[in-house]
């Protein structure tokens, strides 16, 4: 729904029909998944759950020690999943969905609409101290929060693998999320481990390597 000109739009075919070799289409959040699952924070894991705050949010897991495509490949689009119906209405035309409360995007306006810049200016007051930064932090990291332990619900994970811009502010996000998902978390899944994506920007790029490499083994 953020890339307009695509509903239905066959683009692996349109591909193919213009370069000398097989085409496959991955799924952004799935790659990154398998590529920190194969290669980065949640290497050793049988079961993770890999999710990426930024324009959005994208998620991608990780069950039983296989990645989790789901019906035509289109498992995990959590930043859909809806927190409150009475929330702002998202770009997928819901209201109350999870990236509308806790993306970057979203984290940018609420930044801009408490007189800050930017969402970046608004961590780095947050850093200072700053009273109102830290406010919008705080209900920033509840958001995320409240979607973790809804994904630690649904997927059971040992490892739960945060990426995307935002995690820029993971220093400040990371304690309140922890206890947010220790107060909210039934108590069998409370000890989920949350990781800083190891491979950064790069997780989809890894992910997709390991994916062809493992396609043509």
């Amino acid at each position: 729904p953020t890339i307009r000109g695509f509903t239905d739009f066959p683009l692996r075919d349109r591909l193919a029909a213009r370069v000398p070799w097989p085409v496959r289409l991955a799924h952004d959040g799935h790659a990154a998944a398998y590529g920190e699952w194969r290669h980065g924070a949640g290497h050793g894991s049988r079961n993770m759950v890999y999710v990426t705050v930024s324009t959005g949010i994208g998620a991608g897991a990780i069950v039983d020690g296989r990645p989790h495509q789901g019906h035509r490949g289109m498992a995990a689009h959590a930043g859909h999943m809806v927190i409150d119906p009475g929330g702002p209405r998202c770009v997928c035309g819901n209201c109350g969905c999870w990236e509308a409360f806790a993306s970057g995007s979203a984290f940018s306006a609420q930044a801009q609409a408490a007189g800050f810049a930017d969402g970046a200016a608004a961590l780095a007051a947050a850093r200072d101290g700053d009273p109102r930064a830290r406010a919008l932090v705080g209900t920033l990291a509840r958001y995320l929060g409240i979607g973790l332990v809804n994904l630690t619900h649904i997927y059971s994970p040992e490892v739960i693998v945060m990426g995307g811009g935002m995690l820029a502010g993971f220093d400040l996000l990371e304690d309140p999320i922890r206890q947010h998902l220790a107060q909210a978390a039934m108590p069998p899944f409370r000890q989920v481990a949350i990781r800083k994506a190891a491979l950064g920007d790069n997780a989809g790029l890894v992910g997709l390597a390991a994916l062809a490499q493992h396609e043509l083994a």
